[in-house]
C-alpha cells in the first residue's frame, strides 16, 4: 500500500522519489490535490479517508496505515 500511495503522491503532485515518511504539506501539497489523492484512494481501495484524517497525519506512512486498517 505505502508504495502504490507514494506513486499517487508522485503522480498528483508531479514529483519524483517520494518516501514513506514523506509529508502531503511538506511537498507543496495542498487541499485540491489532497481532495485528488483521497479520490485516487478511494478508486484503488475503495476507501474513503475524510479529508481531516488526511491532514492530521499527512505522510504516506501513516495514510497507507490508515488505508490497511480499513481494508482489514
Amino acid at each position: 500500500v505505502q508504495l502504490q500511495l507514494a506513486e499517487i503522491f508522485s503522480d498528483t503532485l508531479h514529483i519524483d522519489g517520494v518516501g514513506a515518511n514523506d509529508s502531503l504539506i511538506a511537498l507543496g501539497g495542498d487541499s485540491l490535490r489532497a481532495m485528488r489523492i483521497l479520490a485516487r484512494i478511494r478508486q484503488q481501495w475503495g476507501v474513503a479517508l475524510p479529508f481531516d484524517k488526511l491532514l492530521a497525519a499527512p505522510t504516506v506512512a501513516a495514510i497507507a496505515a490508515m488505508v490497511e486498517e480499513r481494508l482489514a
